[in-house]
């Protein structure tokens, strides 16, 4: 669905380290609202649209190519959707499962992944079902405040509200809610909307990226600590700034490495990379979430 900037020339480079000859095609949704070209995208060889709702298209539209395919990959979280709707047309490429990719982009079902396998590093939580005086006491009871309020399937902190006390829970379930319809359809979210919380976690954020092998070893780039905007006195969690190298130290890595693996097999991930994000709290580390791709910026970085 995406190509990211330096994609392409990252493979050209690829190619001559290999002195192999690859072609670079990126396959998109003709139903999608956000219209792509060939054209878009420079040195892209092959672009290819299709109806990803209707499996006999895809089928036919990546026939003449099966033969050739040597890898998949979707960058983008909001494709991740569509990203499931291709998988099972490339059955002979190394892919993550698609149930696996549910779990990983859809919060709620992510919470309820690792409270069953890695229950020691994941918050409290509860869905929210309505704004009503009901619902709120319910989920009040259930998980104290402070909360985070969040949407299930939307990134890059979107929506997300710190509560302190019922009113504040109000106003935001009030706002998310005249807002998240339109906001998932900006973002090409296929998914249903849907509002969650979960306690709120004081602490130091971090993130590390993660290739995960088809036999689940997980290999880890560097820690990168991350600066979010509330870090700095403004009211929402976006990421402000991404430090590496972190100074931790290697037990508090390794640490951190345990909580992430411990994630990443309870969601089943293989065959991918992963992106995950944890909060440390004095000594023990908590999972904030894990997404099924690379984090943002990650070449740079790390470089």
């Amino acid at each position: 669905m995406n190509l990211p900037a330096g994609a392409v020339a990252s493979i050209r480079a690829f190619e001559k380290r290999e002195k192999r000859k690859f072609r670079v095609l990126l396959i998109c949704d003709s139903e999608s609202i956000e219209k792509k070209s060939k054209e878009k995208y420079g040195d892209l060889d092959i672009f290819l649209e299709c109806d990803f709702g209707n499996p006999a298209d895809i089928a036919a539209t990546l026939a003449p190519y099966q033969d050739e395919l040597c890898a998949i990959t979707c960058r983008t979280e909001s494709h991740m959707a569509r990203f499931i709707q291709i998988i099972p047309h490339v059955p002979y490429l190394r892919t993550p499962t698609t149930e696996s990719l549910k779990w990983a982009t859809d919060k709620l079902e992510m919470r309820r992944r690792f409270k069953l396998l890695a229950k020691k590093f994941t918050p409290q939580y509860a869905v929210v079902r309505e704004n009503t005086k009901k619902e709120r006491k319910r989920v009040i009871e259930k998980i104290s405040f402070p909360m985070i309020l969040k949407p299930t399937n939307l990134a890059q902190s979107l929506l997300v509200s710190i509560c302190y006390h019922e009113e504040d829970l109000k106003h935001a379930l009030t706002h998310a809610y005249k807002k998240i319809h339109k906001i998932y359809q900006e973002n090409g979210r296929i998914e249903v909307p849907q509002m969650m919380v979960e306690e709120f976690m004081e602490g130091d954020m971090y993130s590390v990226d993660a290739y995960v092998s088809g036999r689940g070893k997980v290999y880890f780039c560097p820690m990168v600590k991350v600066i979010t905007r509330k870090n700095i006195g403004h009211d929402d969690f976006y990421n402000y700034m991404h430090l590496s190298p972190t100074g931790l130290k290697k037990e508090r890595i390794e640490l951190a490495h345990e909580a992430a693996t411990a994630g990443i097999h309870a969601l089943g991930l293989r065959n991918t990379t992963a992106h995950v994000e944890l909060m440390k709290l004095d000594d023990e580390w908590k999972l904030i979430e894990i997404g099924p791709r690379v984090g943002g910026f990650r070449d740079k970085l790390h470089n």
